[in-house]
């Protein structure tokens, strides 16, 4: 049985698509910014403003009942109902330790039937110290050793996990290079499990 390690901000769910309209787009209202010219990520630079900036509006959005009440993406909901029971399935993320417990909460509400462990590399925040175990996504993939696919929006943690072997998938996103549609990940996701069941 596959074990499939899942991001959950964009990748589960439109995070920087939901929190662009819903919380920047009302706050700073500009016409000359498009989410789809949101082509770096942090997008601050693009955006004319900084990263702290950037980082307190989208942790303001987090602790926010607009991350709660955000829905999944509904081409994977459809995938997990459809195959989810043939995989082992975990999810990796990152994200600010004062915000984990939400994104804990909206994964198991959303995907708990399927997903049993929620892991998180903390996000860096000015003034908070805590250990770190990992510093990055594939530093724990390393350390867990027992993932089999691992999909992704980040380039960085994309080819980190492609280095230790594991089948990586890059969901394309404005900010990455990749041209795998969502469809395109779950399809080629169906055909790994139909070989590996053959």
């Amino acid at each position: 049985m596959l074990t499939i390690a899942w991001d959950v901000d964009d990748v589960l769910n439109d995070l920087m698509y939901s929190w662009y309209h819903s919380k920047w787009l009302v706050e700073k209202p500009t016409k000359s910014v498009r989410y789809e010219h949101l082509v770096e990520n942090p997008p601050h630079n693009i955006l004319g403003t900084s990263a702290e900036e950037y980082l307190k509006s989208l942790d303001e959005f987090r602790l926010s009942d607009k991350y709660e009440s955000m829905g999944p993406n509904k081409e994977v909901l459809k995938w997990f109902d459809e195959y989810g029971e043939h995989c082992r399935h975990i999810v990796l993320t990152s994200v600010p330790l004062n915000c984990a417990h939400i994104s804990a909460s909206w994964v198991v509400r959303h995907f708990g039937k399927w997903v049993r462990s929620f892991n998180f590399i903390p996000s860096s925040r000015t003034g908070v110290v805590i250990p770190l175990f990992d510093k990055t996504k594939s530093d724990f993939l390393q350390w867990l050793n027992n993932v089999d696919v691992f999909i992704e929006d980040n380039e960085t943690n994309y080819k980190g996990a492609k280095a230790l072997g594991i089948k990586t998938l890059l969901v394309d996103r404005p900010w990455n290079t990749s041209r795998l549609s969502m469809n395109d990940v779950l399809t080629k996701l169906t055909k790994m499990i139909e070989k590996e069941t053959e």
